[in-house]
């Protein structure tokens, strides 16, 4: 493997582990529901039960249902 690969994914992990990544959707593991990022109760998902999502259709296929809180004001999806 070549430095510049290796380097992106050090990167790309570093990224993910420090929960640094963009994230537009947010699940937890243990009710199965996802929230946008900028709803009150994904802030309060704790760090073990969260799984990041870019879109909200990517959250469905890995079998979360979107969560009714925070749907007064929901993100839209970006394409």
């Amino acid at each position: 493997m070549n430095k510049g690969f290796m380097i992106t994914i050090a990167g790309v992990l570093f990224l993910g582990l420090t929960g640094l990544a963009q994230a537009d959707f947010v699940g937890n593991k243990d009710s199965k529901l996802f929230f946008s990022d900028d709803c009150s109760y994904a802030k309060m998902i704790k760090k073990e039960n969260k799984v990041v999502f870019k879109t909200s259709a990517e959250a469905v296929a890995a079998g979360y249902k979107a969560s009714s809180k925070c749907s007064e004001n929901p993100k839209a999806d970006k394409k």
